[in-house]
Protein backbone atom coordinates (compact mmCIF):
# COMPACT_ATOMS: atom_id res chain seq x y z
CA UNK A 1 0.00 0.00 0.00
CA UNK A 2 2.96 2.34 -0.43
CA UNK A 3 3.55 4.59 -3.38
CA UNK A 4 1.28 6.94 -5.28
CA UNK A 5 -1.24 4.50 -6.74
CA UNK A 6 -4.77 4.90 -5.29
CA UNK A 7 -6.07 2.24 -2.94
CA UNK A 8 -8.95 0.32 -4.46
CA UNK A 9 -11.26 -1.97 -2.51
CA UNK A 10 -11.53 -5.31 -4.22
CA UNK A 11 -14.36 -6.88 -2.19
CA UNK A 12 -17.23 -4.45 -2.88
CA UNK A 13 -20.26 -6.33 -4.17
CA UNK A 14 -18.91 -9.80 -3.51
CA UNK A 15 -21.56 -12.16 -2.05
CA UNK A 16 -19.48 -13.43 0.88
CA UNK A 17 -21.81 -12.93 3.86
CA UNK A 18 -21.64 -15.74 6.44
CA UNK A 19 -25.36 -16.14 7.11
CA UNK A 20 -26.35 -17.83 10.36
CA UNK A 21 -30.13 -17.51 9.87
CA UNK A 22 -32.72 -15.87 7.63
CA UNK A 23 -36.23 -14.56 8.26
CA UNK A 24 -38.48 -14.32 5.20
CA UNK A 25 -41.55 -12.08 5.31
CA UNK A 26 -44.83 -13.91 4.71
CA UNK A 27 -46.54 -10.84 3.23
CA UNK A 28 -43.78 -8.92 1.45
CA UNK A 29 -41.90 -10.81 -1.25
CA UNK A 30 -38.80 -8.66 -1.15
CA UNK A 31 -38.27 -8.45 2.60
CA UNK A 32 -35.87 -10.92 4.14
CA UNK A 33 -33.74 -10.42 7.26
CA UNK A 34 -30.29 -12.02 7.48
CA UNK A 35 -28.06 -12.54 10.52
CA UNK A 36 -24.32 -12.67 9.77
CA UNK A 37 -21.28 -13.82 11.68
CA UNK A 38 -19.34 -10.70 12.77
CA UNK A 39 -21.35 -8.41 10.50
CA UNK A 40 -24.63 -7.80 12.31
CA UNK A 41 -28.04 -8.18 10.71
CA UNK A 42 -29.36 -6.66 7.50
CA UNK A 43 -32.71 -6.54 5.74
CA UNK A 44 -33.08 -7.18 2.02
CA UNK A 45 -35.75 -4.93 0.47
CA UNK A 46 -35.62 -6.00 -3.17
CA UNK A 47 -33.40 -3.24 -4.53
CA UNK A 48 -31.22 -2.51 -1.49
CA UNK A 49 -29.96 -3.83 1.85
CA UNK A 50 -30.45 -1.97 5.14
CA UNK A 51 -28.15 -2.73 8.09
CA UNK A 52 -30.30 -2.99 11.22
CA UNK A 53 -28.04 -4.36 13.99
CA UNK A 54 -24.36 -4.73 14.81
CA UNK A 55 -22.35 -7.52 16.43
CA UNK A 56 -22.93 -11.10 15.38
CA UNK A 57 -26.31 -11.45 13.73
CA UNK A 58 -28.23 -14.58 14.67
CA UNK A 59 -31.86 -15.75 14.36
CA UNK A 60 -34.27 -13.30 12.73
CA UNK A 61 -37.95 -13.10 11.80
CA UNK A 62 -40.54 -10.86 10.17
CA UNK A 63 -44.02 -10.33 11.63
CA UNK A 64 -46.27 -12.74 9.67
CA UNK A 65 -49.10 -10.18 9.44
CA UNK A 66 -47.49 -6.73 9.48
CA UNK A 67 -44.13 -6.71 7.68
CA UNK A 68 -43.31 -3.30 9.16
CA UNK A 69 -42.20 -5.24 12.25
CA UNK A 70 -39.18 -7.51 12.24
CA UNK A 71 -36.79 -8.96 14.81
CA UNK A 72 -33.07 -9.63 14.97
CA UNK A 73 -30.76 -11.11 17.58
CA UNK A 74 -27.18 -11.21 18.71
CA UNK A 75 -25.46 -14.01 20.62
CA UNK A 76 -27.08 -15.66 23.66
CA UNK A 77 -30.58 -14.42 22.87
CA UNK A 78 -30.69 -10.64 22.99
CA UNK A 79 -33.62 -9.74 20.70
CA UNK A 80 -34.27 -6.35 19.19
CA UNK A 81 -37.47 -5.23 17.48
CA UNK A 82 -37.38 -3.21 14.27
CA UNK A 83 -40.11 -1.03 12.82
CA UNK A 84 -39.64 -0.20 9.15
CA UNK A 85 -36.04 -1.42 9.56
CA UNK A 86 -35.26 1.00 12.39
CA UNK A 87 -34.55 0.11 16.02
CA UNK A 88 -37.83 -0.10 17.93
CA UNK A 89 -36.47 -1.31 21.27
CA UNK A 90 -35.04 -4.33 23.08
CA UNK A 91 -37.69 -6.96 23.71
CA UNK A 92 -35.89 -9.99 25.18
CA UNK A 93 -32.64 -11.26 26.62
CA UNK A 94 -31.20 -12.09 30.00
CA UNK A 95 -32.19 -9.27 32.34
CA UNK A 96 -35.00 -7.96 30.13
CA UNK A 97 -38.63 -7.99 31.25
CA UNK A 98 -38.20 -10.78 33.80
CA UNK A 99 -36.02 -13.16 31.76
CA UNK A 100 -33.33 -14.51 34.09
CA UNK A 101 -31.33 -16.83 31.84
CA UNK A 102 -29.34 -16.72 28.62
CA UNK A 103 -29.53 -18.93 25.58
CA UNK A 104 -27.21 -20.56 23.09
CA UNK A 105 -24.82 -18.69 20.78
CA UNK A 106 -27.64 -18.88 18.22
CA UNK A 107 -30.79 -18.72 20.35
CA UNK A 108 -33.97 -19.96 18.66
CA UNK A 109 -37.14 -17.87 18.68
CA UNK A 110 -40.36 -17.96 16.69
CA UNK A 111 -43.42 -15.76 16.26
CA UNK A 112 -46.76 -17.54 16.54
CA UNK A 113 -47.91 -18.74 13.10
CA UNK A 114 -51.14 -16.70 13.24
CA UNK A 115 -50.92 -14.33 16.22
CA UNK A 116 -47.96 -11.95 15.78
CA UNK A 117 -48.33 -10.70 19.35
CA UNK A 118 -47.04 -14.04 20.67
CA UNK A 119 -43.35 -14.95 20.63
CA UNK A 120 -41.60 -18.08 21.93
CA UNK A 121 -37.88 -18.07 22.79
CA UNK A 122 -35.69 -21.01 23.72
CA UNK A 123 -33.15 -20.00 26.36
CA UNK A 124 -32.28 -22.65 28.94
CA UNK A 125 -36.03 -23.13 29.01
CA UNK A 126 -38.91 -22.07 26.76
CA UNK A 127 -40.30 -18.59 27.37
CA UNK A 128 -43.47 -17.00 25.96
CA UNK A 129 -44.59 -13.41 25.54
CA UNK A 130 -48.26 -12.59 24.75
CA UNK A 131 -47.56 -8.95 23.83
CA UNK A 132 -44.29 -8.74 21.92
CA UNK A 133 -45.42 -5.59 20.03
CA UNK A 134 -46.29 -3.62 23.17
CA UNK A 135 -44.08 -0.72 24.35
CA UNK A 136 -40.86 -2.41 25.43
CA UNK A 137 -41.31 -1.59 29.13
CA UNK A 138 -44.70 -3.33 29.09
CA UNK A 139 -43.67 -6.58 27.39
CA UNK A 140 -44.16 -9.57 29.68
CA UNK A 141 -42.45 -12.96 29.62
CA UNK A 142 -43.35 -16.26 31.25
CA UNK A 143 -41.18 -19.36 31.53
CA UNK A 144 -43.60 -22.02 30.28
CA UNK A 145 -41.48 -25.17 30.32
CA UNK A 146 -40.87 -25.92 33.98
CA UNK A 147 -37.25 -27.09 33.97
CA UNK A 148 -36.67 -28.52 30.50
CA UNK A 149 -33.08 -27.30 30.74
CA UNK A 150 -32.36 -30.20 33.09
CA UNK A 151 -29.87 -30.31 35.92
CA UNK A 152 -26.97 -29.40 33.63
CA UNK A 153 -28.76 -26.28 32.28
CA UNK A 154 -28.61 -27.19 28.59
CA UNK A 155 -29.52 -24.54 26.00
CA UNK A 156 -32.40 -24.91 23.57
CA UNK A 157 -31.44 -25.44 19.93
CA UNK A 158 -34.68 -25.60 17.89
CA UNK A 159 -38.28 -24.46 18.38
CA UNK A 160 -41.00 -25.54 15.95
CA UNK A 161 -44.72 -24.76 16.02
CA UNK A 162 -47.36 -26.61 14.00
CA UNK A 163 -49.14 -24.41 11.43
CA UNK A 164 -52.01 -26.92 11.48
CA UNK A 165 -52.49 -26.60 15.25
CA UNK A 166 -50.62 -23.74 16.89
CA UNK A 167 -51.08 -25.26 20.34
CA UNK A 168 -48.40 -27.80 19.39
CA UNK A 169 -44.80 -26.76 20.02
CA UNK A 170 -41.62 -28.84 19.78
CA UNK A 171 -38.43 -27.91 21.64
CA UNK A 172 -34.99 -29.46 21.18
CA UNK A 173 -31.99 -29.05 23.47
CA UNK A 174 -28.34 -28.98 22.41
CA UNK A 175 -27.84 -32.39 24.00
CA UNK A 176 -30.42 -33.66 21.46
CA UNK A 177 -33.32 -34.15 23.84
CA UNK A 178 -36.72 -33.56 22.25
CA UNK A 179 -39.91 -32.32 23.95
CA UNK A 180 -43.44 -31.56 22.78
CA UNK A 181 -46.29 -29.53 24.25
CA UNK A 182 -49.83 -29.90 22.93
CA UNK A 183 -51.08 -26.82 24.79
CA UNK A 184 -48.20 -24.35 24.49
CA UNK A 185 -50.53 -21.34 24.83
CA UNK A 186 -52.16 -22.55 28.05
CA UNK A 187 -51.41 -20.85 31.37
CA UNK A 188 -49.29 -23.83 32.41
CA UNK A 189 -48.37 -25.95 29.36
CA UNK A 190 -47.73 -29.67 29.76
CA UNK A 191 -44.61 -31.14 28.16
CA UNK A 192 -43.85 -34.68 26.99
CA UNK A 193 -40.28 -35.86 26.50
CA UNK A 194 -39.80 -37.78 23.23
CA UNK A 195 -36.06 -38.39 23.47
CA UNK A 196 -36.26 -42.13 24.12
CA UNK A 197 -38.43 -42.52 21.00
CA UNK A 198 -36.01 -40.80 18.62
CA UNK A 199 -34.61 -42.94 15.77
CA UNK A 200 -31.03 -42.05 16.73
CA UNK A 201 -29.25 -40.67 19.77
CA UNK A 202 -27.48 -37.61 18.38
CA UNK A 203 -27.36 -34.77 15.89
CA UNK A 204 -30.76 -33.03 15.81
CA UNK A 205 -30.36 -30.11 13.41
CA UNK A 206 -33.92 -29.08 12.58
CA UNK A 207 -37.62 -29.96 12.84
CA UNK A 208 -40.49 -29.02 10.53
CA UNK A 209 -44.22 -29.53 11.01
CA UNK A 210 -46.56 -30.38 8.15
CA UNK A 211 -48.61 -27.32 7.10
CA UNK A 212 -51.90 -29.28 7.05
CA UNK A 213 -51.60 -32.37 9.27
CA UNK A 214 -51.10 -31.60 12.94
CA UNK A 215 -49.73 -35.09 13.61
CA UNK A 216 -46.91 -34.99 11.04
CA UNK A 217 -43.46 -33.67 11.88
CA UNK A 218 -40.11 -34.06 10.11
CA UNK A 219 -36.68 -34.30 11.70
CA UNK A 220 -33.11 -33.85 10.53
CA UNK A 221 -30.92 -36.08 12.69
CA UNK A 222 -27.39 -37.36 12.24
CA UNK A 223 -27.28 -36.99 8.43
CA UNK A 224 -30.74 -38.53 7.94
CA UNK A 225 -34.29 -37.23 7.40
CA UNK A 226 -37.15 -38.80 9.37
CA UNK A 227 -40.94 -38.46 9.34
CA UNK A 228 -43.39 -39.03 12.18
CA UNK A 229 -47.14 -39.36 11.68
CA UNK A 230 -47.98 -39.41 15.38
CA UNK A 231 -46.27 -36.31 16.82
CA UNK A 232 -42.92 -37.95 17.47
CA UNK A 233 -43.96 -41.29 18.96
CA UNK A 234 -42.67 -43.31 15.99
CA UNK A 235 -40.35 -42.38 13.12
CA UNK A 236 -39.75 -43.51 9.53
CA UNK A 237 -36.47 -42.95 7.69
CA UNK A 238 -37.29 -41.11 4.43
CA UNK A 239 -33.67 -40.36 3.50
CA UNK A 240 -33.66 -42.56 0.41
CA UNK A 241 -30.34 -42.21 -1.40
CA UNK A 242 -29.44 -38.85 0.13
CA UNK A 243 -25.70 -38.44 0.74
CA UNK A 244 -24.67 -38.68 4.37
CA UNK A 245 -23.99 -35.02 5.10
CA UNK A 246 -25.43 -32.69 7.72
CA UNK A 247 -28.92 -31.41 6.80
CA UNK A 248 -29.27 -27.98 8.32
CA UNK A 249 -32.84 -26.93 7.54
CA UNK A 250 -36.18 -28.38 6.40
CA UNK A 251 -38.96 -26.43 4.65
CA UNK A 252 -42.33 -28.06 3.99
CA UNK A 253 -43.87 -26.65 0.82
CA UNK A 254 -47.64 -26.28 1.24
CA UNK A 255 -48.38 -25.82 -2.48
CA UNK A 256 -47.32 -29.37 -3.27
CA UNK A 257 -48.08 -32.98 -2.44
CA UNK A 258 -46.09 -33.29 0.80
CA UNK A 259 -43.13 -31.52 -0.79
CA UNK A 260 -39.99 -31.05 1.30
CA UNK A 261 -36.90 -28.95 0.68
CA UNK A 262 -33.82 -29.71 2.75
CA UNK A 263 -30.55 -27.81 2.89
CA UNK A 264 -27.04 -29.06 3.50
CA UNK A 265 -23.36 -28.29 3.18
CA UNK A 266 -23.50 -29.42 -0.44
CA UNK A 267 -26.73 -27.80 -1.61
CA UNK A 268 -30.53 -28.18 -1.58
CA UNK A 269 -32.62 -31.32 -2.20
CA UNK A 270 -36.34 -31.80 -2.89
CA UNK A 271 -38.86 -34.64 -2.71
CA UNK A 272 -42.64 -35.01 -2.69
CA UNK A 273 -44.99 -38.00 -2.29
CA UNK A 274 -45.08 -38.73 -6.02
CA UNK A 275 -41.30 -39.00 -6.35
CA UNK A 276 -39.38 -42.20 -5.69
CA UNK A 277 -36.32 -40.41 -4.36
CA UNK A 278 -34.82 -37.00 -3.66
CA UNK A 279 -33.48 -34.78 -6.44
CA UNK A 280 -30.75 -32.21 -6.09
CA UNK A 281 -32.18 -28.71 -6.48
CA UNK A 282 -29.05 -26.59 -6.64
CA UNK A 283 -28.53 -25.55 -10.26
CA UNK A 284 -26.80 -22.18 -10.22
CA UNK A 285 -25.70 -22.28 -6.60
CA UNK A 286 -21.97 -21.86 -5.99
CA UNK A 287 -20.44 -25.33 -5.59
CA UNK A 288 -18.94 -24.34 -2.24
CA UNK A 289 -22.15 -22.86 -0.83
CA UNK A 290 -22.90 -24.28 2.60
CA UNK A 291 -26.65 -23.69 3.14
CA UNK A 292 -27.55 -22.73 6.70
CA UNK A 293 -31.31 -22.13 6.35
CA UNK A 294 -34.06 -22.16 3.74
CA UNK A 295 -37.47 -20.45 3.84
CA UNK A 296 -40.35 -20.10 1.36
CA UNK A 297 -42.34 -17.05 0.26
CA UNK A 298 -45.87 -17.84 -0.89
CA UNK A 299 -47.17 -15.55 -3.61
CA UNK A 300 -50.88 -15.12 -4.35
CA UNK A 301 -50.01 -16.97 -7.56
CA UNK A 302 -48.30 -20.25 -6.56
CA UNK A 303 -46.36 -20.19 -9.82
CA UNK A 304 -44.46 -17.21 -8.38
CA UNK A 305 -43.54 -18.81 -5.04
CA UNK A 306 -39.83 -18.55 -4.22
CA UNK A 307 -37.33 -20.44 -2.11
CA UNK A 308 -34.66 -18.40 -0.32
CA UNK A 309 -31.41 -19.86 0.99
CA UNK A 310 -28.90 -18.34 3.38
CA UNK A 311 -25.34 -19.57 2.93
CA UNK A 312 -22.33 -19.52 5.21
CA UNK A 313 -19.93 -17.51 3.11
CA UNK A 314 -21.82 -16.81 -0.12
CA UNK A 315 -24.70 -14.60 1.03
CA UNK A 316 -28.41 -14.97 0.23
CA UNK A 317 -29.79 -16.78 -2.85
CA UNK A 318 -33.25 -17.37 -4.27
CA UNK A 319 -34.94 -19.74 -6.70
CA UNK A 320 -38.32 -20.50 -8.15
CA UNK A 321 -39.81 -23.64 -6.63
CA UNK A 322 -39.80 -27.18 -7.97
CA UNK A 323 -42.05 -27.75 -10.97
CA UNK A 324 -42.22 -30.83 -13.20
CA UNK A 325 -38.44 -30.88 -13.56
CA UNK A 326 -35.83 -29.46 -11.15
CA UNK A 327 -35.61 -26.11 -12.94
CA UNK A 328 -33.93 -24.16 -10.17
CA UNK A 329 -32.61 -20.75 -11.13
CA UNK A 330 -30.47 -19.71 -8.19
Amino acid sequence: FSGSRPRVGLTHGLPIGQVYKIGQSATMRNKCVNGYQDNGSSTYMGSFWKNIMGGDGMECAVDPVDANYSYGTVYYGYIERQYQNNNNGSVAGEGFNGINESGAWVTPFIIDEYDPNIMFVGYKNVWRSPNIKAPTSQITWQKISGNLAGSNSQDMRVLEQSPANTDILYATRYDNKLFRSDNCKATTPVWTELTALLPESAGINDEECDPYDQDVVYLSQNNRIYKSGDRGLTWTDISGSLPEVAYTSIAAYKNSHEGLYISSDIGVFYKDKHMEDWVMFSDGLPPDASITEIEIFYDTDPALDILRAGTYGRGLWESDVYHTTPAASF
